[in-house]
């Protein structure tokens, strides 16, 4: 990502082309009439689960938003979540905070959670 590109707003369409490949690569197999009941099952399975990461997301990134932080990119995988915050540090503080947000809307342990500050060059 390159000077003067948003890095946020390229994250997230980044994020979102990348999820939209998912979802078309799901739905194929999914309406394909060959594919047997086990493979289809695992895939409407993981179909919901890349809709419910993308909810979780969106939710995160308000929730954060409204705290008051300038920007937030989020990725959440059961197991495995990263916030990116835009500020050149993060306080314990707000770190604390953070992990408040996120540990109560997702149930994941503290230990599954990565925050990072960036801040984007102009």
């Amino acid at each position: 990502i390159g000077a003067g590109v948003d890095y946020f707003a390229a994250y997230r369409e980044n994020r979102e082309q990348q999820r939209a490949k998912e979802i078309e690569y799901l739905e194929l197999i999914i309406n394909d009439e060959r594919t047997d009941s086990e493979t289809l099952q695992d895939a409407q399975e993981q179909l919901m689960d890349v809709v419910s990461g993308m909810e979780m997301e969106f939710t995160l990134e308000k929730l954060l938003l409204a705290k008051g932080f300038n920007d937030v990119a989020v990725t959440f995988h059961k197991g495995s979540i990263n916030v990116i915050v835009d500020a050149a540090t993060l306080t314990e503080e707000q770190v604390a905070q953070i992990l408040e947000i996120v540990i109560r809307e997702t149930g994941e342990a503290a230990g599954n959670i990565k925050v990072a500050s960036k801040r984007p060059s102009a």
